[in-house]
């Protein structure tokens, strides 16, 4: 089963788990809108307590009207960004829509929206394979960090021949990691790196050698002086959007 499966099912039959798993989506949708300078560093928990308010009261709707077009994981992500922007029109608006975007079935990405998200992640693609020989690294890092399915695309950029048998396994260890605490993660992808790459790094030392990397990428990314404002979450949060839209060209 995989991840969309595992929160379909969890919307199902237990949609106050799903709202606890997808809290660390909101609060990274929330600072993006902080980073745009729409909402202010202060007002940061108001709007993540109001938009886990509105999720709880209309979780029987969406339950209703979700109907499996998209992941489950876009269209709460799209329910949140409406609600945001809902909240930023509050002082302009007389009175409440009818029925609000977010709770449309045809939910989707405004144009604009899209073709920054594909430019931003097209100039980080740049940016990690000036990395060299450690860019299939940095990727499968990000990836599982971001809970992008991982397949045999990105194992085949390292340069290691893979059985069938010890493909599944890696691929096996990938899904297994999905929602794991970090630390448990850099168990695993510890292990997966020492049978992609034939070296074993201890998970200690593959998180210090991933903040290195990280803080080298977000500087790049960033510019000198800096013209964007990536951090540790938005970058994670790029790369899980970027590969949304790819996966819905």
């Amino acid at each position: 089963m995989d991840r969309n499966q595992v929160e379909i099912r969890l919307l199902k039959n237990s949609p106050g788990k799903l709202l606890v798993k997808y809290q660390r989506m909101i609060r990274i949708i929330v600072r993006v809108y902080i980073q745009r300078g729409m909402i202010s560093q202060r007002d940061q928990q108001d709007m993540i307590q109001e938009i886990n308010r509105k999720l709880i009261e209309r979780l029987p709707k969406i339950q209703k009207q979700y109907n499996g077009s998209s992941q489950l994981r876009t269209y709460f992500s799209v329910i949140v960004r409406n609600m945001c922007l809902e909240e930023l029109r509050k002082p302009f608006m007389l009175s409440e829509p009818d029925q609000p975007p977010y709770e449309s079935n045809q939910l989707s990405e405004e144009p604009v929206d899209l073709f920054l998200v594909r430019q931003e992640y097209e100039r980080l693609q740049r940016v990690l394979q000036t990395f060299g020989k450690y860019y299939p690294r940095l990727c499968l890092i990000m990836k599982c960090f971001a809970n992008v399915n991982i397949g045999d695309k990105d194992l085949s950029k390292f340069p290691v021949v893979l059985s069938s048998e010890l493909r599944f396994q890696i691929l096996d260890q990938l899904e297994s990691s999905i929602d794991e605490q970090r630390k448990d993660q850099y168990q695993i992808l510890s292990d997966i790196i020492d049978k992609l790459e034939g070296r074993r790094i201890p998970p200690e030392s593959l998180r210090k050698w991933y903040a290195s990397r990280q803080e080298e990428c977000l500087r790049l990314l960033n510019g000198k002086p800096p013209k964007s404002s990536y951090g540790a979450e938005t970058l994670i949060f790029l790369v899980e959007r970027g590969n949304l839209n790819k996966k819905s060209e």
